[in-house]
């Protein structure tokens, strides 16, 4: 009852400065807001206590052919093998995504120049290789120093699946081609190509890279130089 009683009273006037500053409070954040589009505005997602833009990994899939079934037993037919090589592709084309999403276009792994999560596609033995080999299969320990942008070109996989007796996905070999451009922070490019195969095996349920032959074959590009404008021109009214 008293806080309704209270509420019958008639208000007092706040001061005319303290309402108008709060107008305007409420103003410049109103004009932030827009400006920013909230966490998601043109400037992109905000990083917590940066101000600046947050990085996003770029999306990217391979393009994969049509799976190839290796039969193992003489009465199975590839024909009969489609469908379980097919599945296998599709999964193990999961993996090899991640693997180079992680190893080349994720900003938060080559920044830092470290891949952990690149490597956790690995078994243990070829994960201690693959971390050995740290510069052939990723932007490189050095990359946040060298580059201001990664982002994908190309990539096409192609899935040999060797079968069991059963007729199940034992293994697959994946032949990868990758592409992809840096902006280097010198104004030139680098265009970094791999290409290789990935041997996976169903480790405790997963696909896992259990070995590995990878090349590459970097290449530097030169910034495409501006056109010049050549002759002069005449002034209006001019005469020869």
């Amino acid at each position: 009852m008293a806080e309704a009683q209270h509420a019958a009273h008639t208000p007092r006037r706040k001061p005319i400065a303290i309402v108008l500053a709060a107008v305007v409070v409420l103003a410049v954040v109103a004009v932030a807001f827009a400006l920013t589009g909230g966490n998601d505005g043109p400037l992109g997602p905000l990083v917590p206590g940066t101000g600046d833009p947050e990085s996003v990994t770029p999306e990217f899939t391979f393009r994969a052919g049509a799976a190839q079934a290796v039969p193992t037993v003489a009465a199975q037919s590839a024909k009969q093998l489609k469908a379980e090589a097919e599945r296998a592709s599709k999964e193990t084309t999961v993996v090899i995504d991640d693997l180079y999403t992680a190893a080349f276009l994720d900003p938060d792994n080559w920044t830092n120049g470290t891949y952990d999560s690149a490597f956790e596609v690995f078994d243990e033995p070829s994960g201690r290789e693959a971390r050995s080999g740290l510069d052939a299969l990723t932007a490189g320990a050095s990359a946040g120093e060298t580059f201001d942008d990664i982002q994908p070109g190309r990539g096409v996989i192609h899935a040999e699946v060797l079968m069991d007796a059963k007729g199940h996905a034992a293994s697959v070999v994946a032949h990868v081609s990758f592409t992809a451009r840096a902006t280097n922070k010198d104004g030139t490019f680098t265009v970094f190509v791999s290409e290789g195969e990935f041997f996976l095996r169903p480790v405790d349920g997963e696909w896992k890279v259990v070995a590995f032959d990878v090349q590459r074959a970097d290449e530097l590009e030169q910034p495409t130089p501006s056109p010049s404008v050549s002759g002069s021109a005449t002034p209006s009214g001019a005469t020869s």
